[in-house]
């Protein structure tokens, strides 16, 4: 992790105790464990993305992303969803602007350009419900000419934003 532009800071989660192996070869796996590997599959999730920052890899570092993290009915690794930000963080629209503008226009007829925008919705950690709650970050809101090139600007804006943690997220929503 040395080796990143941007430092990563995890958000302290609970991972108190042991659980049965999917695999079946032991039954005392514990949840440090499963955070000790979730923390080192980010850091070269990151490095990937730092080094090449192409559709594949923004799709990837964007799913995995720490601002998209999302709890159950507890704050424990158990409960931890760590890969679902593209699905449930980011909201994807096709739309017709005009190419004068870059806004749809209400004369239809001049809407004449495709474009895919995409709009954060980052989860909070700290409000009364935790991350049941997603927040619109609009600053990162972005768009492209195609689906790949918006996700890459999404990834480039919260890059930008937030680096590889949550740090600033919680910063910025916190009033730190």
């Amino acid at each position: 992790m040395s080796d990143l532009r941007k430092p990563i800071v995890f958000p302290e989660v609970d991972c108190d105790g042991t659980f049965g192996s999917v695999l079946g070869d032991r039954d005392d796996f514990s949840y440090a464990e499963l955070q000790n590997w979730r923390e080192e599959a980010w850091a070269r999730r990151a490095a990937a993305y730092e080094e090449k920052p192409d559709f594949l890899n923004s799709w990837h570092w964007l799913n995995e992303h720490p601002v998209f993290y999302a709890f159950g009915d507890q704050f424990h690794e158990r409960a931890l969803d760590h890969s679902h930000g593209v699905q449930d963080g980011l909201e994807f629209m096709v739309v017709m602007v005009n190419p004068a503008t870059d806004r749809i226009s209400d004369n239809e007829a001049e809407n004449t350009r495709l474009e895919v925008w995409v709009e954060v919705f980052p989860t909070s950690l700290s409000m009364p419900h935790g991350s049941k709650y997603r927040l619109h970050a609009y600053e990162c809101d972005t768009g492209g000419a195609t689906y790949e090139e918006a996700v890459v600007k999404m990834a480039q804006n919260i890059y930008e934003r937030y680096g590889h943690d949550r740090v600033a997220l919680t910063k910025e929503w916190s009033g730190a």
